[in-house]
């Protein structure tokens, strides 16, 4: 998954951290973007979650997106459009 992950994207990298029953994907920005860098991983980590729920037909379930920023002014957008739980964290931007 790593691998393919670069093919859609270089804005951000991932790895995959199996610990027990849960998996999770943790995201890194290889390059620095500034004033987008919000919105761009709020994007890609948006649409790898959506991905993972179609491609799983739902039998994997992401119970939370980690964001390593404060909360933003649309957490409760954010918490709609992910459809579990976002809380910020300083840990770094992960899903699981």
């Amino acid at each position: 998954m790593e691998r393919c992950f670069l093919v859609c994207t270089s804005l951000l990298s991932v790895q995959m951290v199996v610990a027990g029953p849960h998996t999770r994907l943790v995201f890194s920005v290889p390059h620095p973007l500034g004033d987008i860098r919000v919105p761009v991983m709020e994007a890609v980590i948006l649409t790898i979650k959506n991905l993972i729920d179609h491609v799983t037909l739902g039998v994997c379930q992401v119970a939370t997106v980690s964001l390593p920023f404060a909360a933003p002014a649309h957490v409760v957008l954010a918490r709609e459009l992910f459809a579990c739980e976002v809380p910020t964290t300083a840990t770094g931007p992960a899903l699981r």
